[in-house]
């Protein structure tokens, strides 16, 4: 017969087993985020006693976290559904979701955080705060509070990190959900621009334009598709290298394969090889289990390249053995993969020159370069400048809850007048902040991003750093120095209050729109 303990353990085995199990299919039911986090709540607490519970979610533009959902009693005027808490404001929750790892504490009248002072002043005496990771990156955090001192222990949490795991699966199910529905909202709403943006690309319905210069990369790019070989893309900044790739792939018989992208440049250089061809357990410090690179990623589609002129010569090596041999080695292996993987690369550095200069490998540029397709600068397409402006004011307005259909006459002249230095982002920029700025149903777009005039007389281009820092300074004026609230400066410019002073701090500017240095 099984002892007194051993039938205890057993039946806490079933009940842990149960609550998974029921928070399972209730996380599959319910598809909103109160309907979640109240049917959760009720299956929690018949085994961890709790005053509080909150889902946070993390906001990666705002860099903050707001309240998702809230329920059980305790609560205050800080937590709110959609109440957003920045870094500024620290936490528990905040260190939970830093460190991956599940944060305990215990209140008294001596916490050190100001926001935890306030809980225990509202009788709370014990929280937990669990991580919610998607793979392997944080989304948010799941809250437990209790007005019972020591309430959790690692038994608790270890259990509460289970159900916290499969409600991070749940919250990246239901930010899909949204994302569809805005996207067919967005189609909808976007019926004529779609069809007539079908009529002048009708292989490429993502890439606006008709001028006759994008006319001959788009067909390029078609025969490029239809080739499946090696495609090298080159361009300025700003230019829409990816939007070209994807367009390639997406035409290409690898279309129902993955489309894997790399920013070579955005990668420190000791871990480009391991990115791309992925590493063994134990190949280096750190390397904790066995990684598949992007190349194994993209298997039969696409992968691509961005500022592939950056890698290190001895990654080029590597890519010119994957690109000839269509085989390579995990860092730190002996096993050789082969590999089937179309490859598209873009730069915006002269790779001819480079070459030439022994900077970049020759047989690797001619291996990089079998379909070359030069993308022109948006100064080369002014005529595309009015559709590209009449998208960008949709999508901004609609993300920004405006209605805007009417743009101040002249104001097209004034863009195709400049000289755009910064290409399509730099317009796509310059259309967002000044939607953001707009009163009523019509844009104008400011004079800054024309020209602006030196101290000796001559006219120069402002860059985009020159134009936002005009435009901050321009907004506190308005708004005399206010950051904060509905009439503040942060409003106007659809920014995160902690994000509008770390702007206003990189550009010397003080609340009063005044430069710094000239203040005493």
């Amino acid at each position: 017969m099984r002892s007194t303990a051993s039938k205890s353990r057993c039946a806490r085995i079933e009940d842990r087993y149960k609550l998974l199990t029921e928070v399972g299919r209730t996380l599959v039911q319910n598809l909103t985020q109160e309907a979640i986090l109240e049917s959760i709540a009720d299956l929690i607490v018949q085994m961890i006693p709790f005053d509080r519970i909150a889902l946070m979610v993390y906001e990666l533009q705002t860099d903050s976290r707001s309240i998702f959902a809230i329920t059980g009693r305790s609560r205050s005027e800080l937590s709110k559904v959609g109440t957003e808490l920045t870094r500024d404001l620290q936490s528990y929750a905040w260190q939970a979701f830093d460190e991956q790892q599940p944060i305990l504490r215990s209140l008294s009248g001596e916490t050190r955080l100001p926001i935890e002072r306030r809980l225990y002043r509202e009788g709370l005496r014990s929280l937990v705060a669990l991580p919610l990771l998607l793979n392997g990156k944080g989304v948010g955090t799941l809250n437990l509070a209790s007005e019972q001192p020591q309430q959790y222990g690692d038994t608790e949490v270890k259990l509460l990190q289970e159900v916290a795991n499969q409600i991070a699966l749940a919250i990246g199910n239901i930010r899909s959900d949204q994302k569809i529905v805005s996207l067919r909202a967005a189609l909808e709403r976007d019926a004529a621009l779609t069809i007539e943006k079908k009529e002048i690309n009708s292989h490429f319905p993502d890439i606006i334009g008709k001028s006759p210069a994008l006319k001959k990369v788009l067909h390029h790019g078609k025969v490029a598709a239809d080739a499946d070989c090696t495609v090298l893309i080159t361009g300025e900044t700003g230019t829409g290298k990816e939007p070209i790739a994807r367009a390639i792939h997406s035409l290409s018989r690898r279309k129902d394969k993955p489309f894997i992208a790399v920013s070579c440049s955005a990668l420190p250089s000791g871990l480009v090889e391991s990115e791309l061809f992925g590493h063994e357990k134990g190949a280096f410090t750190g390397a904790t289990s066995r990684r598949i690179g992007r190349f194994e990623m993209a298997e039969g589609g696409t992968l691509f390249l961005d500022e592939v002129g950056e890698i290190s010569a001895e990654v080029q090596v590597k890519l010119l053995r994957v690109l000839q041999q269509r085989e390579f080695e995990r860092v730190g292996g002996t096993h050789t993969q082969k590999v089937d993987v179309r490859v598209i690369a873009a730069t915006n550095r002269d790779l001819a020159r480079a070459t030439a200069e022994n900077k970049f490998r020759s047989d690797l540029y001619y291996r990089l370069n079998v379909f070359p397709i030069a993308l022109p600068p948006l100064r080369e397409r002014r005529e595309d400048i009015p559709l590209l402006v009449r998208y960008f004011v949709d999508k901004y307005s609609r993300k920004a809850g405006k209605h805007i259909d009417r743009i101040r006459n002249g104001a097209i002249e004034k863009l195709q007048a400049y000289e755009w230095p910064g290409n399509i982002r730099e317009l796509e920029n310059v259309v967002e902040r000044s939607v953001l700025l707009a009163v009523g149903s019509t844009i104008d777009f400011p004079e800054e991003i024309t020209f602006a005039v030196t101290a000796a007389g001559k006219e120069r281009t402002l860059n985009l750093e020159e134009i936002e820092r005009r435009h901050i300074e321009h907004v506190l004026k308005q708004t005399s120095g206010v950051v904060n609230g509905p009439k503040g400066a942060a409003r106007l410019l659809g920014m995160n209050p902690s994000t509008l002073r770390s702007r206003m701090k990189k550009h010397g500017l003080s609340p009063r729109g005044r430069d710094i240095s000239q203040e005493s």
